[in-house]
Formats: structure tokens, sequence, C-alpha cells
């Protein structure tokens, strides 16, 4: 019962209790007479003393539970405050940790130290070779000098392949989730599909293992894949 209910009774058993309160009085003030005599007078006092009594025990009833409501009230009022709270807190920290995501020392690039030569030409390649086209950012992979060629790397990407096969077979939901992040990819144009026979020219292409990222959430399961670049033989770039 909410407190509103709870003092509305309690003001009905506080009427009730003060009229029989008032009837005591007005039979104490009774005269005895012949057709009234002591006993019918005692009779009378004592079953308006157990009707008080009960009237009395339901409104210290009334009162306790008004008082529990007004205390969970206030428990209440102060979880919602320190949720509030915490939730500005996090918000602050969560603010910071961007700041700090994007900071120039964050990413290994401290303004205040000398950068080398060969940090600045990296950089220097990596502004003049990234273009904003689609609603995304494409770049270049920052090539070494002497490395322009890539080993196979068809059997990593083969046995990370199996291991994710095997993975799919103990978990049905997560290979349904998989394939649709992959047919949503593809009409995204993020990835696209290559022919190529596997038997003839696995030497001449890199392949790109990937894997899930899985979050369990209270209401739901979200996944990403990610595709390991730096899953190579030698390294070629860097």
């Amino acid at each position: 019962m909410d407190l509103e209910r709870l003092k509305e009774k309690r003001k009905f058993l506080r009427i009730s209790f003060t009229k029989h309160l008032t009837k005591i009085e007005t039979t104490l003030g009774k005269e005895i007479s012949a057709e009234y005599n002591k006993e019918a007078k005692l009779d009378e006092l004592l079953s308006l003393k157990s009707q008080l009594t009960e009237k009395l025990n339901e409104l210290i009833k009334a009162d306790e539970h008004i008082q529990l409501q007004i205390k969970i009230r206030e428990m209440a009022a102060d979880i919602s405050s320190c949720e509030e709270y915490k939730d500005r807190e996090n918000e602050e920290l969560d603010f910071g940790r961007v700041r700090n995501l994007w900071s120039l020392e964050t990413i290994g690039i401290n303004p205040d130290n000398e950068v080398s030569l060969s940090d600045k030409e990296l950089l220097k390649s990596f502004e003049q070779n990234t273009v904003f086209t689609n609603k995304r950012y494409e770049t270049r992979l920052l090539w070494k000098e002497d490395s322009r060629e890539l080993k196979s790397n068809y059997e990593i990407a083969k046995r990370r392949l199996f291991g994710l096969s095997k993975t799919f077979e103990k978990n049905e939901e997560l290979y349904l989730k998989y394939d649709e992040i992959i047919k949503e990819n593809l009409r995204d144009a993020i990835i696209e599909r290559v022919n190529m026979y596997l038997d003839q020219n696995i030497n001449t292409g890199y392949f790109l293992p990937h894997h899930a990222i899985v979050r369990e959430q209270k209401d739901s399961t979200k996944v990403r894949i990610v595709f390991e670049h730096h899953q190579k033989m030698k390294a070629r770039f860097y």
C-alpha cells in the first residue's frame, strides 16, 4: 500500500478511535438507575475498552507503516541522488578518457620532445596518403623502403579460419551474427568479394585473419569482427 492510501486509512482509524473514546467518556458520565445498574455499566465499559484497544493497535500499525514508507522514500531519494552523482562522475571520467585518448602524449607523440627524422617521415607519409572518402577515412599501408612485396601468410590465415569454424560449430548464434556482419560489410563496401583459385595463386595476395570480439550485455550480446593486419610471416611494413 502506498503512502497516500496509508495516510487516508489512518485518518479513518483516528476518527473511529475518537468516537470510541467519546463513548467511554459518555458511559462514565451516565447515572446509575434501576434500569442501568453498576454491572450493566461495567459490562459496557469493558466492551468499549476492548474495542478501543483494537482501534489503538490498528492506529499504531498504520503509523508504523507510514513511517516505513517515509523511510523507503527517503532511501530511494538518497539512492537516486547517489546514482545521479555516480552518473555525473562517470561522465566526467569518460570525457577525461576521451581527452586522454586523443592527446598527443597518449598516441606516443610528445610535442615537448624532439621527434626523430624517421617518425617525421612516417607522419608526413600518413598525412599525405590519408583521404576522406564515402564518409570514412582511407590511408595506404606504411611500407618499409626495402620491402615492397609481402610473403604469403595463407597458412596463418587458414589455421585461424579452421579455429573459427570449430568455434562456430559450438556456437550457432555467434555464427549467425558473424555471417550477418560479413554480409553487412559487403553491402557497405567495407570489404569486397575476391575470386581466387587457391591451388594456383595463394602467393598473389595477402590474407587478413579475423576473429570475433563478443560483449555480453544485460539485454543483448554485441559481436564485432576484428581483422588482424598484424598477422604476417615477416615484418614488411610498419
